[in-house]
């Protein structure tokens, strides 16, 4: 059974309205008395406010829903890669946008709470809030910038600037944890006799549940959309939220015991806020750095372009990453050295083609290794000599094979280890053992890295 979500949201909401402060709020202001007129009124202001945000959540929600089941039915090949790539800028941009507007919200929601109840640790997780809106404003601009068209000076595009928010939004995080300790020591040294109310434990409840489904539904469309800024910024409210829950721990002791804590606790969470910001930044550098090759995207690149008929393997598949789902790069593919330069022009051709419709990814080269394995001596001769590569514990492989009889020359690769130091000296001890057993034959050994998994062959 289907119906409008308007339905359920006007339902729900009867049971939370706040009537009696409503009446409460009327009644003093014909009975003409400001305090209570005041009170009620900012008490039944606050509700109602903290109803809109969460509805304004959850409508967000439930439109993203439908819009992402309704792609996936329609979209297909070359259109749905193009359809994706805008839905993915105007998702993240929209999501962020409702975290900026509910944590904003929120923000001076407890910040004026806060002040009216004296609750430090209560400010702190407000302030907060002004920190997560500024992560999500920085995340919208961010993938709206990226996703800008290449220009001459930047011919790869702007993709990458989503990795520099993301770098921004740890360094906010660590500076709103620092602020968040240097608060919570003063609360420790010079502790304060906070007056809580229920409306004030009410806020503090609503910033919890807000920040956990916002900051839960930022992780999951920055993983569909492998947006690591949009990703960054649900982590970041889902570690506030725990300073909202220490919040209403706080308050909770202070009203059983009389016991204020708040100072304590605000200390420890924005200690962890920091440490969060810390393990962010570290993953932010190693991105900007360069990582290794996504392996699904590798083994789908690499069993592509084995489907083709005249491809007898697939080596050294290099990808460079500019931005969030955004790759060039090179392979080398072994083919019959029987093959004319017009017939490896068209194959080339088609494949690189079929990579860019298929897999979006880019192939600025497509290298040639030569194979004359059909003579029985030079299936024998590359068996002898990958066994002599392979004992050393470095060489994880040898490649691109060619033996020529009438030149008496052997060339071919060997993929090693990242954990060899000296290259050359292995290269030397292979290429020693191989002159004592074919003295007759010039080497060229060619020692490379393991840069994309290793080989597709037939």
């Amino acid at each position: 059974m289907r119906a409008p979500s308007t339905i359920f949201f006007l339902t729900a909401t009867i049971l939370i309205v706040p009537g009696g402060q409503l009446y409460r709020f009327m009644t003093a202001i014909v009975e003409k008395n400001r305090g209570d007129t005041v009170l009620y009124g900012l008490q039944a202001l606050h509700i109602a406010f903290g109803i809109a945000v969460g509805m304004s959540v959850a409508w967000a929600i439930c439109d993203f829903c439908r819009k992402i089941r309704r792609n996936i039915k329609k979209e297909s090949d070359m259109k749905r890669i193009k359809s994706y790539l805008d839905d993915r800028k105007k998702e993240i941009i929209k999501v962020s946008s409702v975290a900026a507007g509910a944590s904003i919200a929120l923000a001076i929601l407890e910040a004026i709470e806060g002040l009216i109840v004296g609750s430090v640790s209560m400010i702190i997780d407000g302030l907060s809030h002004v920190t997560e809106a500024g992560n999500a404003v920085i995340t919208a601009l961010g993938t709206y910038l990226a996703g800008k068209p290449a220009t001459k000076k930047h011919p790869f595009g702007f993709g990458r600037i989503e990795y520099i928010s993301a770098l921004v939004i740890a360094l906010l995080v660590i500076d709103s944890g620092i602020a968040g300790l240097v608060e919570g020591i003063k609360d420790i040294l010079n502790p304060g006799h906070p007056h809580i109310t229920v409306l004030a434990m009410a806020i503090v409840a609503i910033s919890m549940v807000t920040r956990i489904v916002v900051g839960r539904h930022d992780i999951h469309t920055g993983k569909h959309h492998n947006s690591r800024a949009l990703q960054q910024v649900g982590k970041t409210e889902v570690k506030h939220a725990i300073l909202s829950a220490a919040t209403l721990l706080s308050a909770v002791v202070y009203l059983l015991f009389h016991v204020y804590i708040g100072g304590y606790i605000a200390t420890l969470v924005s200690a962890s806020i920091v440490w969060g910001g810390i393990v962010m930044l570290k993953d932010m550098f190693s991105s900007l750095l360069g990582e290794h090759v996504n392996e699904q995207i590798a083994q789908d690149v690499k069993k592509t372009i084995m489907q083709e008929e005249y491809v007898d393997g697939v080596f050294d598949l290099i990808l460079h990453n500019y931005g969030p789902d955004s790759y060039t790069g090179s392979v080398h593919i072994a083919v019959q050295d029987s093959m004319t330069i017009d017939e490896l022009d068209r194959l080339t051709r088609h494949i690189t083609d079929r990579v860019k419709k298929e897999h979006d990814v880019s192939l600025t080269g497509v290298g040639i290794y030569s194979v004359n394995e059909h003579d029985e001596f030079v299936v024998s001769t590359r068996q002898k000599i990958a066994d002599i590569a392979l004992a050393n514990e470095f060489v994880q492989q040898i490649h691109g094979f060619y033996l020529n009889q009438e030149e008496k020359d052997i060339r071919f690769d060997v993929v090693v280890s990242y954990t060899l130091e000296n290259r050359n000296a292995l290269r030397e001890e292979i290429l020693e053992k191989l002159k004592k057993e074919y003295p007759e034959y010039s080497f060229k050994i060619v020692v490379e890295t393991d840069f994309g998994m290793l080989t597709e062959k037939k």
